[in-house]
């Protein structure tokens, strides 16, 4: 199992830094962000969850069996607001922004094919 785990956080960290969810799809844009000097529209072009992505931050925990992935401290509620496309305050004093559902975390075909070949072999079959 903790092979398996460890194969499965390898792929979603791919997958994060590809900016993709589990379907293939990209992730949905950041919003353009305004620029203090020039008072213009401008678009960031730094990579979302670029270290969120990271081992630290992603925890593999595993039993006899079960495996399970998830983000660790404050790590975990930021992926949550952003995997359910919830509502966050932007900074402390700020206002509430609605962000869209871009999945972190989840099962692609491949992971799946992929766990399904590792238990079979297993196994021994």
């Amino acid at each position: 199992m903790r092979a398996a785990g460890k194969q499965l956080r390898d792929n979603q960290q791919m997958r994060i830094a590809a900016q993709q969810n589990p379907d293939g799809s990209a992730y949905t844009p950041r919003r353009p962000q305004v620029d203090d000097k020039t008072h213009k529209l401008r678009r960031s072009r730094a990579r979302m969850f670029a270290k969120l992505s990271k081992t630290r931050w992603m925890a593999v925990r595993t039993t006899a069996d079960s495996a399970t992935i998830q983000f660790v401290a404050g790590a975990g509620r930021l992926a949550n607001i952003h995997q359910h496309g919830l509502r966050d305050r932007v900074n402390k004093y700020g206002l509430q922004v609605q962000y869209p559902a871009r999945q972190l975390l989840g099962f692609s075909d491949a992971d799946i094919e992929m766990v399904r070949e590792m238990l079979l072999a297993t196994v021994g079959l």
